[in-house]
């Protein structure tokens, strides 16, 4: 994960001591630099100027390519206020490629895999996959829709096709998978399955064609009957609850030839499918069957088996048991027909209720995660907007927004912190509640010391944590860099934040409401609460101008978290002073006037 901070300043109340600086080194452009990206996968600095897009060394500053961009892009971004952000430009997630202009750039060569002469007008959507090494590119022409497939080791060209969807002002840009609400399947190394709004396709990557295309939108996808056929299953109504709709389609997957002429109807949405006996066990909302990869389009039973609520069925020396509404009835596997008149009804299990998001360990208690601002430990619900493990106390510190006093139009947010102790079960509070514009971005434990930092990096916060008691150490708050048609950036706020499905988000902004990367974290497998946050940056870096001198120059300083201090101070004597921190090589880009500089600690 990258950080992008722009425009920040600095109103500081203390002494600094440049004590840990570690310049680098400098260069000077031909051109004004609006913007650093930090490219994710390399951390190849990325100089955007108003004509184009220079890859930069990370060690020595040397130019690796240049891009040439459009000049009203970089003219609409110089002009805009928050000029520091381009619009033209798009970092391909888990890849090391951009997207500019039509142009695909490989950041480690700066080879364009994709070139002007292709005609390509917006970036669509991107696949990678990991196992296979392959990244598909989804991008829109002017009449219609490319896929690109590359070997992402080498950046290597495996095909270049063109489906039949039409981009339409619905669908001209975004991400195809909301069109189709099916991201692409890959089989083996040379073939998948690629879903649009309108068509399925079976493709050959090795070939670089298409094999063969069904029409009609098709929501999913079973491989069936080993690898020699594919179902395909269809929407549901617009006002149905169920997963899917009430029909589905047999293909052969050789060569996409239908096994029946029509889809095969059902009486219910279908649920759930099984292999069973040589062919499948469909069940529906209202029942299920037994059907065969043959052109009939029948099933075995002449007539479904008619109960709603199936939740399973199974098999023991012949004898097939249907399981549903707290009832199990033996059937007749080969006509589906009940065996007795009545079911067996059977003790109804205790309902569950909802399950939680995550579950994990923490100081060997169970942590339960129920959305991306609740969790529960020792049956103590505790609810936040950011939070932090510390495993060396067993204590968890929590920041949560006190909404009452948010003022959304200003942007400035107060937090309450407070500490529980899993050991003892109790919490302690910190005194006071504290403001930070733009919301906060991380809260850290390190050592004895709590540290928050805000999204557009105007305010630090440092609090000690000793002997069970939270108490407020200092703020550090800085005003923005007065420029031209500026205003303060709140990139880290979007990169951090983002919207949930899990919640109401409507009255103060997603990356306020939840630590939405504690949330995808907890989900992953193998979290480790102890370590988090996983940001390996040791410092914060702040840029802007004293609140006490209206005028003085912007200031760039370093805080260190570790020891809590201010170790690195420099006079920037440009109003457009701007900077990347790499969190991972702990270097720090910053622009000045037509210069980058560039610091490592």
């Amino acid at each position: 994960m990258r950080y992008f901070f722009t425009l920040l300043t600095l109103c500081l109340g203390v002494t600094l001591s440049a004590q840990a600086e570690q310049f680098v080194d400098s260069v000077n452009l031909n051109g004004l630099p609006l913007q650093i990206l930090l490219e994710d996968v390399t951390s190849t600095p990325i100089v955007i100027q108003q004509y184009s897009f220079v890859g930069l060394n990370p060690m020595n500053g040397d130019s690796l390519w240049s891009v040439e961009r459009k000049a009203l892009s970089g003219i609409a971004q110089k002009m805009s206020d928050d000029h520091d952000e381009a619009t033209d430009v798009v970092d391909i997630p888990d890849v090391p490629y951009i997207f500019v202009n039509g142009v695909l750039v490989d950041v480690r060569s700066g080879e364009k895999l994709i070139d002007e002469s292709e005609n390509v007008k917006l970036f669509r959507a991107s696949y990678f996959f990991e196992e296979e090494g392959v990244c598909l590119i989804e991008v829109s022409l002017k009449g219609g829709i490319r896929l690109y497939a590359f070997e992402v080791a080498s950046g290597k060209r495996m095909m270049a096709v063109e489906t039949d969807l039409k981009p339409g002002l619905d669908n001209l840009a975004g991400n195809r998978a909301a069109e189709s609400g099916k991201d692409p399947v890959i089989l083996d190394r040379d073939n998948i399955l690629y879903y649009d709004a309108q068509n399925l396709y079976h493709i050959d990557l090795a070939a670089g064609k298409i094999n063969w295309k069904y029409d009609g939108k098709v929501y999913d996808s079973r491989v069936v009957n080993d690898g020699k056929n594919l179902l395909l299953l269809f929407p549901p109504g617009l006002i149905s609850l169920a997963d899917y709709g009430k029909e589905f389609h047999l293909l052969d997957m050789v060569t996409g030839e239908p096994l029946t002429k029509k889809r095969v109807k059902l009486d219910g949405a279908v649920k759930t499918i099984e292999p069973y006996d040589g062919g499948l066990a469909i069940v529906h909302t209202k029942g299920m069957n037994i059907f065969d990869y043959d052109d009939s389009g029948e099933g075995r039973w002449s007539k479904d088996f008619a109960e709603g609520g199936i939740s399973s069925f199974e098999v023991t020396n012949g004898e097939m048991a249907i399981y549903y509404k707290n009832k199990k009835m033996m059937v007749d596997p080969a006509t589906g027909k009940a065996k007795t008149k009545k079911p067996e009804k059977l003790d109804r299990e205790p309902y569950a209720g909802a399950a939680p998001k995550a579950v994990f360990d923490f100081a060997g208690k169970e942590v339960k995660m129920w959305g991306s601002n609740k969790i529960e430990i020792d049956g103590e619900q505790i609810f936040f907007s950011q939070i932090a493990f510390d495993a060396a106390r067993k204590m968890i510190v929590t920041a949560k927004v006190n909404e009452t006093n948010a003022n959304l139009k200003k942007e400035v947010y107060y937090y309450d912190f407070e500490a529980y102790d899993i050991t003892t079960k109790s919490k302690v509070t910190m005194e006071g509640r504290f403001a930070f514009s733009s919301g906060m971005a991380e809260l850290e434990v390190i050592g004895d010391r709590v540290i928050a930092y805000s999204h557009d990096g105007l305010t630090i916060l440092t609090a000690n944590l000793e002997f069970g008691e939270l108490v407020h150490d200092v703020t550090y708050k800085f005003n923005a860099i007065q420029r031209k048609g500026a205003k303060t950036a709140k990139r880290i706020g979007r990169l951090l934040g983002g919207s949930s499905d899990e919640e109401d988000l409507t009255e103060v902004p997603g990356y306020l409401k939840g630590d939405y990367v504690f949330y995808n974290e907890a989900k992953a497998e193998g979290f480790a609460p102890a370590v988090y946050p996983a940001s390996p940056a040791k410092v914060h870096v702040l840029l802007g101008t004293p609140v006490t001198q209206k005028y003085r120059m912007p200031l760039l300083a370093v805080f260190e978290k570790a020891s809590g201090e201010f170790v690195m101070q420099d006079r920037m004597i440009y109003d457009n002073a701007q900077f990347t921190l790499d969190p991972e090589k702990n270097q720090v880009y910053v622009i000045h006037g037509k210069s980058i500089r560039w610091y490592r600690f």
